[in-house]
């Protein structure tokens, strides 16, 4: 069986640092793709990514990749 999930998201952010206002548009997302070969078993592909300020200076972009292996007993 074969199965994903998605998660999106959109917004605008407005700050002020030092009496400076910044405003800006943030987009991003996870979303995963996996397959369950047995009835206890999952393994997945996970993605994540983004950009927003996250209290930075000068904001930033993200993206991460990884495997995940679940099972249940």
């Amino acid at each position: 069986m074969l199965y994903t999930y998605l998660d999106g998201f959109v917004g605008y952010e407005t700050f002020r640092r030092n009496g400076v206002a910044s405003d800006n548009f943030i987009h991003g997302g996870t979303g995963s793709l996996g397959v369950k070969p047995l009835t206890n078993l999952a393994i997945e592909v996970n993605v994540e990514g983004g950009n927003f300020a996250a209290g930075s200076t000068a904001g930033f972009n993200y993206f991460i990749v990884g495997p995940r292996v679940l099972y249940r007993f």
